[in-house]
């Protein structure tokens, strides 16, 4: 069962084990209406049905999903209710899907119902993509995260990795496959070197020591911080130790980076460098799922936005569309700002 906020941002995303190993499906709202179920990652539109019920924008609402291979297609059958009404016994939704020939991306959704900080949430990264997950404070974000990457059990729900089932998997073993997170309070090892704390990251992939130092001094100079190399730890800046953990992690040679707040507590000298960072590392082909309050930062980098408030996500679009969100700009200043700022704009 899901539950989604009707408009225009209403996205539920789910997944069949049909094509095998993993395949993603989502149902999303038309402008007239008209709930579209499609393939993701197929080339074109594959199904549309229209739900026979009429959704308040802004209203939450209840799915239940059953799928079921028919020939070289996905039948998907759902229905939907409001939020506090009875489940209705009739499946309003049946439409035939054309199972997508590749994914193309890598993606995961996840869902924690049992987390207090984090309710049926859903997120897909495409590959190659920059995509910022943010919030006020106490969202859920950082949990959110760590329900991802092994660190949190979710109660309920999947996380799914490059076509690759990893719901309750340990964290090295997530980080093995290619998935790798920073942390927002940094901890590097005080004692050690950058080059060395930098080698806790390389041996991931490489036991020999001669391997891992080569990887560590290349990835400390796509950093910044090749002239740091022989220094401890303990003498890091706040934003030498926020690049010592995005190298930490890069030294796995990740295919997905999660950043936590990799800009906090920066300048904004130092805020343009780690921008001209992660721009570098995405062009070397390492997919990011961001989170930042940074909004300067959001807004340069990001393709793809997603807002959680409360534990839920309450918007998703281009940087741009969030941003003129009147739900958005509530869920950070409170109920009637966004009237409040719209009067003044206008002179009211």
């Amino acid at each position: 069962m899901f539950r989604e906020r009707a408009g225009a941002s209403l996205g539920v995303t789910f997944f069949s084990t049909f094509p095998n190993p993993l395949a993603f499906y989502r149902l999303t709202q038309n402008a007239s209406g008209t709930v579209r179920v499609e393939a993701v990652g197929a080339s074109a539109p594959t199904g549309d049905a229209d739900s026979g019920v009429t959704l308040a924008a802004g209203a939450w609402y209840r799915f239940s999903i059953l799928t079921e291979p028919s020939g070289a297609s996905l039948r998907v059958r759902a229905r939907l209710w409001r939020d506090g009404d009875a489940e209705p016994a009739a499946w309003p939704i049946d439409a035939l899907v054309a199972a997508p020939r590749a994914l193309g991306w890598c993606g995961f959704w996840a869902s924690g119902n049992g987390l207090k900080a984090v309710d049926a949430v859903d997120l897909d990264v495409p590959r190659g993509a920059i995509v910022a997950l943010i919030g006020p404070n106490g969202a859920g974000k950082t949990t959110c995260f760590a329900a991802i990457a092994g660190f949190v059990r979710p109660d309920s729900g999947r996380v799914a990795f490059d076509g690759t089932d990893v719901t309750l998997w340990a964290p090295h073993r997530i980080a093995a496959l290619g998935m790798v997170r920073t942390f927002q309070i940094t901890q590097p090892f005080a004692r050690l070197s950058v080059r060395e704390n930098v080698m806790v990251g390389a041996y991931l992939r490489h036991a020999g020591r001669r391997q891992a130092m080569a990887l560590a001094e290349r990835v400390a100079e796509r950093v910044g911080m090749g002239a740091m190399l022989d220094m401890p730890a303990a003498d890091l800046t706040v934003a030498g130790r926020k690049r010592l953990e995005l190298a930490r992690a890069l030294a796995t040679e990740p295919k997905l980076l999660l950043l936590d707040e990799v800009m906090a507590g920066l300048n904004p000298t130092e805020i343009a460098e780690i921008v001209g960072v992660v721009r570098a590392i995405r062009a070397a082909g390492v997919t990011i799922l961001l989170i930042e309050h940074v909004m300067q930062a959001v807004m340069s980098l990001a393709e793809q936005v997603h807002v959680l408030n409360q534990g839920r996500i309450i918007a998703r679009g281009t940087p741009a569309q969030i941003a003129a969100d009147p739900v958005v700009v509530e869920a950070y200043l409170g109920r009637g700002a966004a009237a409040r700022l719209g009067g003044a704009a206008h002179g009211g």
